[in-house]
């Protein structure tokens, strides 16, 4: 036991304090005396050496993690470990006497303490980023300190009593920020400020807020050096309020700051972000930075055709994104086709742009070359199916081949899209058609068109059959490539077209029997007043729309057109009409909608039934 009057730990003091206080509890003059006295190194001490307070510790009969806990470990570089966070050295003003006049009034007048011993620094005076007192919202002073009893809070104070009425006159009137309670609130381990800053380090943080904060208030090329210091109280404050917003606070604030100049892609960090790049890149180097780093390089990424090989906090070599270029040169394209087609697939949106090149993300590029490497012309189709250009035309017009996409044309410019189709999709059909077709066939088996003809049958039609596997009957020809060499048993297509299974009446002779327009029997039939529907008839080379006679007649005995009217009773149309008009007959079908007059039979008169 050594017999040292101990003293408590008082709110927000650093140990350098403490051991002001505790020197002067033992009646030392100064912290200098103190530990020459009790065989302490002074330097190593104010350093927060571990195995030095640990010796203090052992002196006082305390843990030593209760003296460790409050002390600032001093690094290499001059910077310093607070509250578990690394601060550079131009971000603490530890070589300052910084204070509030009105606290250390207060301390004197606090007669619950030792007199002499009374007066404490708060950890956050050494902070220049926290000018206002909290307490007393005024702003703190600072002033010069003496080498010689540096962090010796009180002797300092002493030292300087005869200034004390001035540092009070100095020390105006001002409100903290949020940003000032912040960071007094994490030097107490106080936590809850934004997912953003809630998950770095307070240094971290702290600088953030200030870089973020001068680029956003006073733009990206803004130097911090220039500025005021109510300016750059303005600029952390701002940036603060941003960032505890959370993590879309500070993608927000990356996407307002951000160069909008395309060239930039190529140039990388420093010409989308400024000097906040800058900064960064060269003036915080500590590892604790490398997260802030590593956040903002990869929503830029995300978020920027930023290609690879650029400087963006290190070589950019996982961009997502690439170039049109990148892409002409793997697909052979030519730009303003490649251009088009990308805007068809929706992996650009426009052809033009006012500087550079366009960008897409590099996994929809893959895409775009697998499916441009994918796509084939009407006449690379043909070739492939091993059909004549103008039969594999028809089969794109009756629907069986499908374009990719299509265009007539693109703007004002002289420039046409042509129709593409993928090429797999047409070596599917290919092998589809011929997987099943027999080497040894009857010569009178007969080719695709001739036996279309035959059976009165659109060339998709008999097509379809061999898809469907209804034809067993299918030769492929030697020395002819592809669907050319396919031979058909027409007889065979003909027994599988479908006969009608009564008598059947054609649209064309409906129209003609009832004196029909083709409006009206379109509408007629889509109202469902007419029963007709599609076949495939023997006669024809498409379906076409058929009635039965029986419902041809049903319609016939209740419904007559004016024409059919006037032809049977012999009168003008226009003198029927009147007549009509007079008995009061309604029209049954609305005029704009059938084109021409018709009514209900029962609506005629006797002599006229």
């Amino acid at each position: 036991m050594t017999g040292l009057f101990k003293v408590p730990f008082l709110l927000e003091e650093p140990f350098t304090s403490y051991v002001s206080r505790l020197s002067q509890a033992n009646g030392a003059p100064n912290v200098r005396v103190f530990c020459r006295d009790m065989g302490l190194n002074r330097s190593a001490l104010n350093g927060g050496d571990a195995e030095e307070i640990g010796r203090l510790a052992k002196l006082l009969d305390i843990p030593s993690k209760e003296l460790f806990d409050r002390a600032i470990v001093v690094d290499a570089a001059g910077g310093a470990v607070i509250a578990g966070s690394v601060f550079p050295k131009r971000m603490l003003r530890r070589s300052k006497l910084r204070f509030c006049p009105r606290c250390i009034l207060d301390d004197d007048n606090d007669e619950s303490r030792m007199p002499g011993a009374r007066r404490y620094a708060r950890l956050h005076w050494m902070f220049p980023q926290v000018p206002t007192c909290p307490v007393h919202s005024c702003s703190i002073v600072e002033t010069d300190d003496d080498p010689r009893f540096r962090y010796d809070i009180i002797t300092q104070l002493n030292l300087i009593e005869g200034q004390f009425p001035e540092m009070v006159d100095a020390s105006t009137g001002r409100l903290p920020t949020a940003f000032e309670e912040f960071v007094r609130q994490r030097l107490a381990g106080v936590r809850g400020h934004g997912h953003f800053l809630d998950n770095l380090s307070l240094a971290v943080g702290m600088s953030s807020c200030e870089l973020f904060g001068v680029a956003q208030v006073f733009g990206r090329e803004a130097k911090a050096s220039k500025l005021s210091d109510e300016e750059m109280d303005s600029a952390r404050n701002s940036g603060f309020e941003s960032l505890a917003v959370g993590t879309a606070g500070f993608e927000s604030l990356l996407d307002r700051i951000r160069s909008t100049d395309e060239r930039a892609n190529y140039r990388g960090g420093q010409a989308l972000y400024g000097k906040l790049y800058l900064s960064l890149n060269e003036n915080y180097e500590h590892p604790e930075y490398d997260r802030l780093r590593s956040q903002i390089r990869s929503y830029t990424l995300e978020q920027v055709p930023v290609l690879n090989g650029v400087e963006f906090f290190g070589r950019v070599t996982d961009s997502p994104w690439t170039s049109v270029g990148a892409i002409a040169e793997a697909t052979g394209y030519a730009d303003q086709t490649l251009r088009r087609i990308l805007v068809d697939l929706g992996h650009i949106d426009a052809l033009r742009q006012s500087k550079g090149d366009r960008f897409v993300k590099a996994a929809a590029a893959e895409d775009a070359i697998v499916r441009i490497r994918d796509m084939a012309t009407r006449e690379e189709a043909a070739a492939i199916l091993g059909l004549p250009t103008m039969t594999v035309k028809r089969m794109i017009s009756d629907g069986m081949i499908a374009p990719i996409f299509k265009d007539d044309g693109v703007g004002d410019r002289d420039y046409r899209l042509l129709d593409r189709y993928s090429r797999s999709e047409i070596a599917s059909l290919r092998h589809r058609l011929l997987e099943r077709a027999q080497t040894s066939f009857p010569n009178e088996w007969t080719n695709l068109t001739e036996a279309a003809k035959k059976v009165g049958l659109r060339l998709v039609d008999v097509l379809a059959m061999v898809l469907d596997g209804r034809l067993r009957n299918l030769g492929k020809a030697d020395g002819e490539d592809g669907a050319a060499g396919l031979r058909f048993d027409w007889q065979e297509i003909e027994s599988l077209i479908e006969a009608p299974a009564e008598v059947c009446v054609e649209r064309a002779e409906v129209c003609k029997r009832l004196l029909l327009k083709a409006e009206a029997f379109a509408f007629l039939v889509r109202t469902g007043r007419l029963k007709a529907e599609q076949r495939q008839l023997r006669v024809a080379r498409a379906p076409t729309w058929v009635m039965t006679e029986a419902d041809f007649h049903e319609f016939d005995a209740r419904y007559v057109t004016f024409a059919r009217l006037s032809k049977e009773l012999g009168v003008g149309v226009r003198g029927l009409g009147r007549a009509l008009q007079e008995k009061g007959a309604p029209l049954a079908f609305p005029m704009e909608s059938v084109k021409q007059g018709i009514v209900e039979r029962r609506y005629l008169f006797p002599q006229q039934r």
